[in-house]
């Protein structure tokens, strides 16, 4: 029996139920040539429309096309839900016109039958005749006060002044319409780590955030089809410098880095053509932060910290993931695997460990209590940290993570927390491998060993020298993602050291990684 034939009212209904239909059929957009053609979403935007929440944080790669797509929502939407406002923020005057000329294009291109008359149609508002409207505004503080908001875009966010991406964000949010269906979406490409736009991508990339983040790399399919015509110019320019050959997939033309794109992307040979042709034009650094292959990369910045950026992310590239099963672990320690507690290596027998604790309050608030463990090659083994830990409770694990380690010679910091751990891992634990330091008395002058390190500016100075020579010159290997990320962001500033200017940005597993160097460079063990 034949199939029954679709009218065209149950055609329309199925195109109208699904936005992607619905933009495909009905709207047109500019194409790279200026020719206006169906919009068809790309791989990265069918993704993130796919898989959106009500709060979202997109990271990316320039010009994939997340602004467009926004548009192309929100004009579904405000067809779909009479009486809505949707916001798109644009960080300057430029961006605002070139997008609205965009949502203009898109409302013009609807057919006839389908398109609603216009209502208001000025340089920042489109108002149609249900009584929906988008607004495309530039950023401030009061952003969408007054309005009751069924989606915000807040497109280059990273580059909203500092008030704007606090006072800002928090205002629109707040203005969210408060249904299953309203939506915001930060999107930016990465511009440093001083300001909000980094501190919510930490966040939610952690899962310590309400935003669910997305990241788009230049790698991605998305960007060979969008930049098609750059990355043909790009295969005949290095044709031309290679005796008419291409790039090919031969591990004595590709470059450590390129192998690596390779095994961990699904980046072509095209692309990595375009690569080259584009670092023509501009630096390593500033690639990375416009085209991003991973997200880490996004945030170099050479001049932000004490230790080199590029050697930084260059190892996040290569680090391994922590181990989910660990036999022998005590079951003291088992809650805290991909919890605070990270095993990259298990302790091989009569080979010495070194450690470095840092020790905090443990209020749930504030600075982390940490712990890093290094084998006798340098190579950092095994990771801690949590803020929500009191000493009494700490001393017995870093007692356990010490035994576990072959009783790990530890370096503790005598600050005032440390102190305490120092006199309970000694008469409570009778814990012997603890690494002694001379400090000389203020009376006497006399030097005299004592557990721990004394921390002042002067040994401060050394811990970071040390430090910073240790790991730029390849002495110890760090395997902890999140260590390299708060090495990539530590700083001195005004001959004081810790991590740079921002909410939620920490240094405490740099420390306990510089207080296990010293245990390291001891290299005593007492039992």
């Amino acid at each position: 029996m034949a199939k029954k034939k679709m009218t065209t009212k149950e055609k329309l209904k199925i195109i109208n139920d699904d936005i992607e239909l619905w933009l495909l059929n009905f709207v047109k957009i500019l194409d790279a040539e200026n020719k206006l053609i169906p919009f068809k979403i790309n791989k990265a935007q069918k993704d993130f429309l796919e898989n959106r929440d009500k709060y979202n944080i997109i990271l990316k790669s320039r010009q994939l096309g997340f602004s467009t797509l926004s548009l192309g929502i929100m004009l579904y939407y405000a067809y779909r839900i009479p009486n809505s406002t949707y916001l798109m923020v644009c960080h300057n005057k430029t961006s605002l016109r070139e997008l609205f000329n965009r949502l203009k294009t898109m409302q013009n291109s609807i057919p006839d039958k389908i398109r609603l008359d216009e209502d208001k149609n000025n340089r920042d508002e489109l108002g149609l005749s249900n009584g929906s409207r988008i607004i495309v505004q530039c950023p401030s503080d009061g952003l969408g006060a007054g309005m009751t908001l069924q989606m915000v875009h807040l497109s280059e966010y990273a580059l909203y002044s500092d008030s704007q991406q606090l006072i800002g964000l928090s205002t629109v949010e707040q203005s969210l319409a408060k249904n299953k269906n309203s939506m915001i979406i930060i999107e930016s490409t990465a511009r440093g780590v001083q300001n909000n736009h980094y501190k919510i991508w930490q966040d939610s990339s952690k899962g310590r955030s309400r935003y669910k983040p997305f990241f788009y790399g230049w790698t991605d399919k998305a960007h060979l089809d969008l930049f098609r015509y750059e990355v043909d110019l790009a295969v005949e320019w290095y044709k031309s410098t290679n005796h008419g050959e291409p790039l090919h997939n031969d591990p004595l033309e590709l470059t450590k880095y390129e192998q690596m794109l390779i095994k961990k992307t699904k980046v072509t040979l095209k692309q990595l053509m375009w690569r080259q042709w584009k670092l023509q034009g501009m630096s390593e650094e500033l690639f990375l932060q416009e085209y991003p292959a991973f997200p880490e990369q996004a945030f170099v910045s050479s001049n932000v910290g004490v230790f080199d950026a590029n050697i930084i992310t260059e190892r996040m590239n290569y680090v391994p993931e922590p181990l989910k099963n660990v036999p022998d672990l005590p079951l003291s320690l088992q809650r805290y695997i991909g919890n605070g507690l990270n095993i990259y290596k298990l302790p091989k027998p009569k080979e010495w460990y070194f450690g470095g604790v840092d020790t905090a309050l443990g209020t749930g608030k504030g600075d982390d209590s940490t712990i890093c463990i290094l084998d006798s090659n340098g190579e950092q083994v095994a990771t801690f940290n949590r803020n929500d830990i009191p000493t009494y409770k700490f001393t017995d694990i870093v007692a356990e993570i010490g035994y576990f380690y072959n009783y790990a010679m530890l370096m503790v910091e005598r600050n005032s927390y440390g102190i305490d751990i120092l006199q309970r891992l000694w008469k409570e634990k009778q814990y012997i491998n603890l690494s002694k330091t001379k400090k000389k008395d203020k009376i006497t002058g006399r030097a005299k060993w004592q557990h721990g390190w004394y921390q002042d500016s002067v040994s401060k100075t050394i811990l970071v020298n040390d430090a910073k020579e240790a790991i730029e010159t390849g002495i110890v290997i760090v395997n902890d993602k999140e260590t390299l990320e708060q090495l990539k962001i530590y700083q001195e500033v005004n001959g004081k050291f810790g991590n740079t200017k921002g909410e939620g940005n920490r240094d405490d597993l740099c420390d306990a990684l510089f207080l296990a160097i010293q245990s390291l460079k001891l290299g005593r063990y007492y039992v």
